[in-house]
């Protein structure tokens, strides 16, 4: 259920996925400067988009 109390939808995109993250630009979702860093195998950085709702 959506409450009316939230402000922004937020997801999480791979750095090096350059076909993801002009689509969510697109879409009207910007970065806001958090990355997180993990390993599976190889190292990836997540970056996140976040929207105002």
């Amino acid at each position: 259920m959506l409450s009316m109390s939230k402000k922004a939808i937020v997801l999480h995109v791979l750095e090096e996925n350059t076909s993801a993250r002009p689509f969510y630009e697109n879409c009207g979702f910007a970065f806001d400067g958090a990355r997180e860093e993990t390993n599976y195998g190889k190292q990836l950085v997540a970056i996140r988009y976040r929207r105002k709702i």
